[in-house]
């Protein structure tokens, strides 16, 4: 990825759910933000095709998951993407049990779809496509090295390179070089996503 000019920064969203009048709403609500870029299907295997293009980048997937999903399609589909594009689930089961078998499956965050906190949703958006950018892998109780730094960076949003590495306990070339093995972007575009990402509500319109 190119430096990321943050002024025009977008975030691509997938919207995978069979009630196509629910997707608009959601659709709807992403794109109000300015931020958003959202993009519906009704199958996992529309959203598949979709991701395995190229030229086309998603950032996250928003899905629909009930019982008689959850156990064939969707944590198959969460478990095969969760490098490639995080998902957060939407469901109508109301169930502590079922949500922590979503997360277990792959999935970053569950939401009640009957009581739908669109705010927080959207907050969660920015938040889980940014570190995803940064770190495809990122585990914050992790004792990787890149997870640290990752952490690093997200607390304390240092300015340069050099102050990431400085902060984080290692040369400014041993940063380097874990961002391009690692990462999906730039050590500069890592810091301007976290800078960005720091900035919270600013960024919703």
């Amino acid at each position: 990825m190119s430096q990321l000019q943050i002024s025009d920064f977008k975030i691509h969203v997938l919207v995978i759910d069979q009630d196509k009048e629910y997707s608009m709403i959601l659709c709807e609500t992403l794109s109000k933000t300015g931020i958003c870029i959202p993009q519906d299907v009704t199958t996992f295997a529309e959203a598949q095709k979709m991701i395995d293009r190229s030229n086309n980048r998603i950032d996250v997937c928003i899905l629909e998951a009930d019982p008689g999903d959850i156990n064939e399609a969707a944590p198959e589909f969460i478990r095969n993407n969760k490098r490639k594009t995080p998902c957060i689930v939407v469901t109508q089961v109301q169930s502590a049990a079922f949500g922590a078998y979503c997360c277990q499956a792959g999935a970053k965050k569950v939401f009640d779809k009957k009581n739908l906190d669109k705010a927080e949703l959207v907050k969660d958006v920015y938040a889980i496509a940014c570190i995803h950018l940064i770190n495809p892998d990122y585990n914050p109780d992790g004792s990787d090295t890149f997870d640290y730094a990752t952490g690093v960076l997200l607390q304390k949003c240092p300015k340069t390179v050099t102050f990431w590495a400085e902060c984080t306990g290692i040369t400014d070339r041993q940063l380097r070089g874990l961002v391009k093995q690692k990462s999906k972007v730039s050590a500069k575009n890592a810091l301007s996503l976290a800078a960005w990402l720091k900035n919270g509500e600013n960024n919703i319109k």
